[in-house]
């Protein structure tokens, strides 16, 4: 477990944590430029949603058949969560949470259609678990 609390989030109250499981291979092939877009993405989110708490990176193998792995990637924070209503929408196109997000945080609404289909494209899948008040992980 690595932690990464001196990370300088501004003036937030974040503690931003990195959780790699030491079983996952050293060296890995795929395609990490993608994998990056994915996770910055779930990552910016997750610290714009959360005004303090934790926003934490999880690594870990999902499933390994001779030298293939499959890894499972979790970003979970302590902020605001999605309402159930929203959560089903949350993957389209132009979709936030409510009117408002785009108002208070910004953004375009995109940012998660566009990561679920990188993830798709990878072979994998993109999921939410989410509570009002108690955060979300994707």
């Amino acid at each position: 477990v690595v932690d990464t609390a001196g990370v300088d989030l501004g003036a937030s109250r974040l503690v931003l944590k990195l959780e790699l499981d030491p079983t996952v291979p050293a060296q890995l092939v795929g395609d990490a430029l993608r994998l990056g877009q994915v996770l910055l993405n779930l990552c910016d989110n997750a610290i714009k949603f959360t005004d303090k708490g934790m926003v934490v990176l999880s690594v870990e193998p999902m499933l390994q058949l001779g030298r293939e792995v499959e890894l499972v990637f979790c970003v979970g924070d302590t902020g605001v969560g999605i309402p159930p209503a929203q959560q089903k929408l949350l993957f389209e196109a132009f979709t936030q949470a409510d009117a408002s997000t785009t108002r208070r945080y910004g953004g375009t609404g995109l940012g998660l259609a566009i990561a679920r289909k990188l993830v798709e494209l990878m072979g994998g899948h993109l999921g939410l678990h989410s509570q009002v008040g108690s955060g979300s992980t994707f």
